[in-house]
């Protein structure tokens, strides 16, 4: 007999390979979301294949060539399935699985799974500590628009923007233990995936101001910002590291519109003018490591730190599949 539980476990997404092919078919449907780049669908269309694609697409395949793994695939795919297959051995009484919001062919698959196992209850885990409408909303409009599909719709709950949970902060503080104790750092950088201003100004109705709103206790819970600042504030306080030491930023921006600030890359140059020699970075948005992580912080951002005069920069791993991070998990599901 099956079991009557399921839980499904939710990433952004990668190529299968750095294949050209795969590459493409990957950018196409990630950036042709209108979550994601929220503009009418003709302008939408027009950037993704006249602009964004076609000068970005040899560059990101290099990319993803260099963190491709003939064994194990994408560093994203194998890190989830990991979480998943370790997640399913903490909790024997559920059905574990794992997808992808792009492809969604992968998240469309795995729904259907659970629709023919016939499911009593679904637990849907969006692994984006933060909640953002281009993350997370927008793979809880996708799920509901395939169970609205089901002739019988089990009780259903999304567990997301978990970035407050003190078992997250400890599992991503704990990360950065080996390295505090080994050495002391000039600065702690807290590197955040970025968003366009608009999108925080869509979800808040214009009243964001992109200042020191988002620093307050009492800031919109849905602000992407706000939860960002008060990730730092509570991974710094788990770590007991100095508060005029921390620095919160944000990497990844696309495009000329002002996204949130400050940028990443823009604070790592300026870090050494002021005396800052040895830096370990924090990516509390990131669960699993990733491109952003692996080449655009480790690679990137750490040679363009040396080059501005600094002697090292150290990125702090993602929680990955390691055991404090899949006991969390264990217990957002029992607690939900």
């Amino acid at each position: 007999m099956g079991k009557n539980k399921g839980i499904l476990l939710l990433n952004l997404g990668t190529p299968k390979s750095p294949k050209l092919k795969d590459v493409y078919h990957y950018l196409r449907e990630f950036l042709s979301d209108p979550y994601v780049i929220d503009k009418n669908w003709l302008i939408r269309t027009l950037l993704v294949y006249g602009i964004i694609v076609p000068f970005r697409i040899f560059r990101v395949q290099r990319e993803y060539q260099k963190i491709f793994d003939e064994k194990k695939g994408m560093p994203l795919n194998y890190y989830t399935e990991s979480t998943s297959q370790k997640l399913q051995e903490l909790l024997p009484s559920y059905e574990v699985r794992w997808a992808m919001r792009y492809p969604y062919s992968s998240l469309k698959a795995t729904l259907l799974d659970f629709k023919q196992m016939q499911v009593k209850e679904l637990i849907i885990l969006s692994l984006f500590p933060q909640y953002a409408t281009s993350t997370t909303g927008s793979l809880i409009q996708v799920i509901l628009g395939e169970l609205k599909k089901w002739s019988v719709v089990p009780p259903f709950r999304f567990l997301h923007s978990f970035w407050d949970n003190p078992d997250v902060i400890q599992a991503f503080s704990e990360q950065a233990r080996p390295y505090l104790e080994k050495e002391d750092y000039d600065k702690y950088v807290f590197s955040y995936h970025g968003l366009p201003e608009r999108h925080l100004k869509k979800a808040h109705t214009e009243l964001c101001q992109m200042g020191e709103c988002c620093l307050s206790a009492e800031a919109d819970p849905y602000c992407y910002r706000a939860n960002c600042f008060g990730t730092t504030e509570k991974i710094r306080n788990h770590l007991s590291l100095a508060k005029d030491k921390c620095i919160t930023t944000f990497q990844s921006r696309l495009g000329r519109s002002p996204w949130i600030k400050p940028y990443t890359d823009e604070v790592i140059v300026n870090l050494p003018k002021s005396g800052v020699k040895r830096v370990l970075l924090f990516t509390p948005s990131f669960v699993s490591d990733c491109l952003e992580t692996i080449i655009e912080v480790r690679e990137t951002y750490a040679k363009a730190f040396q080059t501005a005069g600094g002697e090292y920069l150290k990125q702090v791993p993602c929680p990955n599949d390691s055991p404090d991070w899949i006991n969390t998990l264990k217990k957002m599901v029992e607690n939900s």
